[in-house]
């Protein structure tokens, strides 16, 4: 029997998920870098900014509706980011342990799912956006939340990065060091003995 060949949309959609776990990649390297901080920070930055836009989104539907959907998207994202701390912490023990966490690699894939569904989401709103542009900012506003919510989706999937110092803290160290090692060297330079003068007498 012949091997049946993958859909040519699941393959689009593989290569493009491919290219955006390589850009979270990157941006989580930049983001350690930078500020020293972990994954799950950034991934806990784009919830935050999934909350606003969300609850924006749901206050320019109505009050009434911002009412009730802003205190359950809140304390949903909370939930959310608890969870993602401990996963984060499952992915220490398991890499302190050269062992492989069941629980990690399945929410792993839950996030790979989450992600497609985030992007068919805004996809789908872009598009009723351009039907009804009187309702346009709503759904850009939710559209972003669902981008937003991907996004911290993509950032849990890369490899755990160990906090490190701030770019900042570092520049400012090493400066430091510089300015130490400078005076050190100021204090250990000998005097260079300098001729005494002294008057020729005349007879």
């Amino acid at each position: 029997m012949k091997e049946e060949k993958p859909n040519i949309i699941w393959r689009a959609y593989e290569n493009l998920d491919n290219f955006l776990l390589y850009s979270a990649e990157k941006a989580v390297h930049a983001w350690n870098w930078t500020t020293g901080k972990t994954k799950a920070d950034l991934a806990n930055l784009f919830c935050d900014m999934k909350a606003i836009t969300f609850s924006i989104g749901a206050i320019s539907s109505g009050p009434l509706a911002g009412i009730l959907v802003t205190p359950i998207v809140l304390y949903a994202i909370h939930r959310n980011q608890l969870g993602q701390r401990d996963i984060e912490k499952l992915e220490v023990e398991a890499l302190n342990s050269s062992a492989l966490n069941h629980e990690v690699v399945k929410y792993k894939s839950d996030c790979k799912a989450a992600s497609a569904i985030g992007l068919s989401f805004f996809s789908c709103l872009e598009l009723l956006s351009f039907i009804n542009p009187k309702e346009a900012e709503k759904y850009h506003l939710f559209g972003a939340g669902m981008l937003f919510n991907s996004a911290s989706c993509y950032v849990m999937r890369t490899d755990y990065l160990p906090p490190r110092k701030s770019v900042v803290k570092r520049a400012k160290e090493k400066l430091t060091e510089m300015l130490q090692e400078y005076r050190e060297k100021q204090k250990s330079k000998k005097p260079i003995p300098q001729p005494i003068p002294y008057l020729i007498r005349e007879d």
